[in-house]
């Protein structure tokens, strides 16, 4: 035997790790995952798309804004100041139903039904 612990007799280094003569498949384990996320999900990776640069919808996408709505209270505002007046209804709303629509008669309807005979026939093409 060598002193690199593998055999001498005929066998290469390469021929002792087979997983045929091991009886396992080193794949079986799986695959790990990355430590952490690649950075080639960005646009800009490749020389073409340095080249040509990002379309104008996918930079106002990434754009954030720079200051929030003081007007609104944030998750970090004490409840002490917090209030209820968005709890409690407006005055100023009018509670009124929308208006039904207007039925017209049978005579208002008359030449223009198609359930009628040659009602959606002009009446100089119907044959009397």
């Amino acid at each position: 035997m060598s002193t690199d612990g593998f055999s001498t007799d005929g066998e290469s280094k390469f021929e002792s790790l087979d997983e045929d003569n091991l009886g396992l498949d080193p794949l079986e384990e799986g695959i790990e995952p990355p430590e952490r996320w690649a950075e080639a999900d960005k646009h800009g990776m490749t020389i073409a798309e340095q080249r040509e640069g990002a379309d104008i919808g996918d930079r106002l996408a990434a754009e954030e804004p720079d200051v929030s709505d003081p007007g609104r209270p944030g998750q970090d505002t004490p409840i002490d100041e917090l209030s209820d007046r968005m709890d409690e209804p407006a005055d100023d709303v009018d509670d009124v139903a929308p208006d039904e629509p207007e039925r017209r008669s049978d005579t208002e309807r008359r030449g223009r039904a198609a359930d009628e005979a040659g009602g959606s026939v002009a009446s100089a093409l119907r044959e009397e």
